[in-house]
């Protein structure tokens, strides 16, 4: 029976009867606190956030979660019901940071997020974004000038900022400047929002936060199992050459003892020397050197060794540190030492792990290693693109040996399936490992046989049109100009000039008027002259030091030819304490002959 008026019930729709659970944006309001589990999970998750869960007197009412990470904390506040004037206490509470919130120490800035379910007013939004900029500095708060909003003044005590999120219409605004740890996460957050995937219970989120710390728990201990001993031993090592280096360069030139003790030099490597492209790695040329490699070696190795296991670190390290030397070996052209290529070889590492194992490594962990490693590895190869003197070749060289490394072979510390390895593979790893140490142990077996360049494997150049000769270390390299050759090595350099003079010239009476000339500078420091019977012949010869050049000893030897007399001009430059030495070999091994 119908009553006048009424309109008989509509049948129930199928669709409605088989998802009574789901709630849709139509017939639910939406809820910011889910919201703000879904965002402080992705944020714990993703990011690497931990929540902080005691704070002293407990959470000031609206704030729904406050998540910590290094030195930003990010506060998210349910913002319905918030007036303007509101915005005043809550920036003075948190902008002071540490001091009065108990949040971490080490938080210098802070990101207060309001929600909101409904729409928000633009005078309000206006004014909360107006605080992105704002500092706090003892409580004193300046006006801006403006019609809302106000700003802070810039203090000691760190930077607040603030932003919202309108869920009604899936907007965010975080101001001018946001922090660009949290950018992304919250428009991902609100984009799953938008698409109804981002209602999530706080039984949930709790559930969610508690398997993370269980996660991020089991990978630490595993990296705990592994205690950074290799790191170590390779900084000492490198430590223990530099002092040995200072100990034979005394005051001197760094580059004898060098070449002495392992550098790598092109051409000696080319020789069979194939040690030196590893033990050069153990060298550096001076204080600042060793630091600035040992501390990076310290800081990114350290987390390396317990990610690879030490065998897997030192293989890294040591096939990193060989195509650096390679890559110098075909682009630099002298001698060169340092650890760079090696570390450059874990830079590169590090950055593939922290793209590659992104499920893997919980985000707290991979942030460790890998984060900022990008900017860093910009920074360094611009800097030594721009700064002469830095070996580009081995920087570039060693990235890509270390990223190739980490590209075949996995970290130990992740599951066990990830870390197995044929016998074949983990015996190729082993030589790798020992290879640099193996180096520099036949580096330093050499440098015990080889004390002076006057013990390099020797050769013979021969002036034929001038009709003298010069022994020599193999290594040197030879360059010729006008009447004048060079033969150039490490820290020495060696230069023989030809003169042709007057046949009545009288050099035993009238030597130094007639040297004038070719001794403009330091001539009195010229010792005396000595006559040298050989083959019934009178050959005048002058040895001394001169001050034009520091470290340069000179020889003036007299010879004759058929076209009449020559004076040969022999200087030895050395900026080492071998320089008496060397020029007693050159004297020995210079000879001039009749023609």
């Amino acid at each position: 029976m119908e009553v006048p008026g009424s309109v008989a019930p509509a049948p129930p729709d199928p669709r409605s009867v088989s998802q009574p659970a789901t709630l849709t944006r139509a017939s639910a309001p939406p809820s910011a606190e889910r919201f703000i589990n879904a965002l402080s999970l992705a944020l714990i998750r993703d990011v690497g956030f931990a929540e902080v869960k005691e704070l002293p007197g407990g959470l000031p009412p609206g704030i729904k979660r406050v998540l910590a990470l290094e030195q930003l904390a990010v506060v998210l506040r349910n913002g319905e019901g918030l007036a303007e004037s509101d915005l005043r206490g809550h920036l003075i509470r948190w902008a002071d940071g540490p001091a009065t919130t108990g949040l971490p120490k080490s938080c210098t800035r802070v990101l207060l997020l309001y929600v909101f379910e409904g729409p928000v007013p633009e005078s309000l939004g206006h004014a909360v974004v107006r605080t992105q900029e704002s500092y706090f500095c003892k409580g004193l708060l300046i006006p801006d000038g403006r019609a809302s909003g106000f700003s802070l003044a810039l203090g000691p005590n760190g930077r607040a900022a603030s932003g919202f999120v309108d869920l009604a219409r899936a907007h965010v605004d975080l101001g001018s400047r946001p922090p660009a740890e949290v950018a992304a996460p919250i428009a991902d957050a609100l984009r799953s929002w938008k698409a109804g995937e981002s209602m999530l219970g706080t039984t949930m989120y709790h559930e969610g936060v508690s398997a993370e710390e269980k996660r991020i728990g089991d990978f630490m201990g595993r990296l705990g199992e592994v205690r950074p001993w290799a790191t170590r031993f390779l900084i000492a090592a490198c430590v223990g050459m530099w002092l040995l280096t200072h100990g034979l360069a005394g005051r001197g030139d760094y580059s004898l003892p060098l070449l002495r003790l392992g550098a790598k030099y092109p051409s000696l490597i080319r020789d069979g020397e194939w040690w030196r492209l590893w033990s050069g790695m153990f060298l550096h040329v001076g204080f600042y050197h060793l630091l600035f490699n040992m501390l990076a070696l310290l800081a990114v190795g350290s987390l390396l060794e317990q990610y690879f296991g030490r065998v897997r670190y030192l293989a890294l390290y040591g096939i990193a540190g060989l195509a650096g030397s390679l890559a110098s070996l075909s682009w630099v052209d002298k001698l060169s030492v340092g650890a760079s290529g090696g570390i450059f070889g874990l830079f590169g590492a590090a950055a593939w792990l922290g793209r590659r194992y992104r499920a893997e490594i919980p985000a707290r962990a991979r942030r460790a290693v890998a984060g900022g490693m990008l900017p860093c590895i910009g920074y360094n190869l611009v800097f030594g693109f721009l700064v002469p003197g830095i070996n580009i070749a081995a920087h570039l060289g060693g990235l890509v040996g270390g990223f190739l490394f980490a590209l075949v072979v996995p970290p130990r510390v992740l599951s066990e399936g990830a870390r197995g390895l044929g016998l074949a593979a983990r015996a190729l790893l082993l030589v790798a490992a020992l290879a640099p140490f193996a180096a520099e142990a036949r580096a330093l077996w050499r440098a015990m046989e080889v004390r002076t360049l006057v013990d390099y494997p020797q050769v013979e150049y021969r002036n034929l049109e001038h009709g003298w000769a010069l022994r020599h270390p193999g290594f040197f390299r030879h360059s010729q100009s006008t009447n004048v050759d060079t033969f150039q090595g490490p820290g020495v350099s060696i230069e023989v000039a030809v003169f042709p003079l007057e046949p009545s010239a009288d050099f035993e009476r009238n030597w130094k008027q007639l040297l004038k000339p070719f001794f403009p500078l330091a001539f009195d420091r010229l010792g005396e002259f000595e006559i040298d019977e050989q083959r019934g012949r009178r050959w005048f010869v002058i040895r001394g030091y001169t001050t034009a050049k520091p470290g340069r000893i000179e020889l003036v030897k007299l010879g004759y030819t058929r076209a009449g007399p020559l004076l040969f001009r022999v200087g030895v430059s050395t900026r080492g304490n071998e320089g008496d030495m060397l020029f007693t070999s050159v004297l020995e091994s210079f000879r001039t002959k009749e023609h």
